[in-house]
């Protein structure tokens, strides 16, 4: 269940990186497309929504089993940088902060996997 809940993690903060990079292009591309439409900002609210409960659980099967803290802690950095994203909508900072926090999370799920995987195979 742990490894699902990591790759699942992994493929939401992708889709954040993704998500990030592709809409300002999109926007200059077609400047029409959204206009009006202020999406961004629940899909942000939508995938916080998503990921703060999958990586809470992640993180915790993971800790029951490598009983190492680094990962979650870096995870908890990647949610208060995705928290501090949804606080800076509309600005310029706010895809800096957002790609930047989706990596780290990323990062600690990734590492929480590998960690639980020798864990496993270690014990």
């Amino acid at each position: 269940m742990q490894r699902v809940i990591d790759r699942l993690a992994i493929v939401l903060s992708a889709i954040c990186v993704v998500h990030c990079l592709a809409v300002p292009i999109v926007l200059l591309a077609m400047p029409g497309v959204l206009a009006g439409d202020d999406h961004g900002d629940l899909t942000h609210m939508i995938i916080f929504a998503i990921a703060l409960p999958l990586s809470t659980l992640g993180m915790w099967y993971g800790y029951q089993t490598h009983h190492k803290a680094r990962y979650a802690l870096c995870a908890l950095f990647g949610i208060l940088g995705l928290a501090a994203g949804l606080t800076l909508h509309g600005m310029i900072y706010e895809v800096y902060v957002t790609i930047f926090a989706s990596l780290i999370l990323a990062l600690a799920h990734l590492g929480n996997r590998n960690a639980t995987r020798l864990t496993r195979t270690a014990g």
